[in-house]
């Protein structure tokens, strides 16, 4: 997201989403910090990063859910409430959907055995802020 970070807030925009993707964020309050109405935003956004806001922040909350999966022992459950998404089921759809296989077999696919599991998801989420 850095090429956007000096393009009428977008940089700051992106910069919101990585730091509170957990939260329940709408396109009016991104518009906001960008400082441009809804309907700009969501041009110049699109314009410039390829995809929607939304698509955007469903795709990072995506990637995140990836790293809990193979990092941690978080259920699917709560991995879904841990990056926004409050219901399970939705979750796994739009995993499903991008990945073309489910959050579970994603993890059974790709994840170290449970100690090493234990040391990476320490090392890659205790230290965040």
């Amino acid at each position: 997201f850095l090429e956007y970070a000096n393009h009428e807030g977008i940089g700051k925009v992106c910069s919101y989403i990585h730091r509170n993707y957990s939260q329940n964020i709408t396109v009016g309050e991104l518009a906001e910090i960008a400082c441009m109405s809804m309907s700009h935003f969501h041009a110049v956004f699109k314009n410039l990063v390829g995809i929607s806001p939304t698509a955007y922040l469903i795709n990072y909350r995506i990637s995140v859910a990836t790293q809990l999966l193979l990092y941690s022992k978080l259920s699917i459950g709560e991995i879904a409430a841990r990056i926004g998404i409050g219901d399970a089921y939705y979750f796994s759809r739009i995993f499903r959907n991008k990945y073309g296989i489910s959050p579970r077999e994603y993890r059974k696919q790709n994840r170290y055995n449970d100690q090493q599991a234990d040391k990476n998801c320490h090392e890659h989420f205790m230290y965040r802020s």
